[in-house]
């Protein structure tokens, strides 16, 4: 069932579990289903791999074409998922091809990416004032110039705090998935 594969997939990545024979197991089994897949089961696969920094060429190229087909069908919320897949594969893997990351999408991609309404949580401001309080000046909400929402950023430092998760920037996802529900510090990038 194509929305099982998906939702297994965006399951793990959204619960911080990178699990990398469970990724292996869905990119085989949804590469041979792929003409049955939904919009929203592109969206969401392609965007989990990415979060989960999993790296699958076969599966990121069959995502990319199906996506690029039917491009017209896709909503804005699913356009803003693949927008985080393709800067994800621009900056981790370059060397991949997924079809989308062609100019010719892009505009159309950060728009909707930069249109979701960001909803900052109770935690997030509670942190945002504790670190301002001990002296870590930032900016809140700061997006970057490829329209990357980070919680607190000193940018000039080329450093973040992501809050809630999953995170905005994929490097940070650790591989063992120990860290779910807290934190992480961004630094360097």
């Amino acid at each position: 069932d194509p929305q099982a594969l998906a939702n297994t997939a965006w399951a793990f990545a959204t619960a911080r579990e990178a699990s990398p024979d469970l990724f292996d197991a869905v990119a085989a089994a949804a590469l041979s289903r792929l003409e049955h897949f939904s919009c929203q089961n592109v969206a969401n696969s392609a965007w989990a791999f990415a979060c989960a920094g999993q790296s699958n060429p076969s599966l990121y190229h069959e995502l990319g074409r199906s996506a690029a087909r039917r491009f017209e069908e896709f909503e804005d919320r699913h356009l803003a998922q693949l927008y985080q897949v393709v800067l994800f594969i621009t900056i981790e893997h370059p060397d991949v091809s997924f079809e989308l990351v062609d100019p010719k999408y892009a505009r159309e991609l950060e728009a909707a990416y930069r249109s979701n309404d960001s909803h900052p949580s109770k935690l997030q401001k509670t942190i945002s004032n504790a670190v301002t309080r001990i002296g870590w000046i930032h900016d809140y909400e700061h997006v970057t110039k490829e329209g990357l929402s980070l919680d607190l950023a000193q940018p000039s430092m080329k450093r973040a705090i992501d809050v809630d998760g999953p995170p905005h920037y994929f490097r940070c996802l650790p591989s063992d998935g120990s860290h779910a529900g807290e934190l992480f510090v961004l630094d360097g990038r």
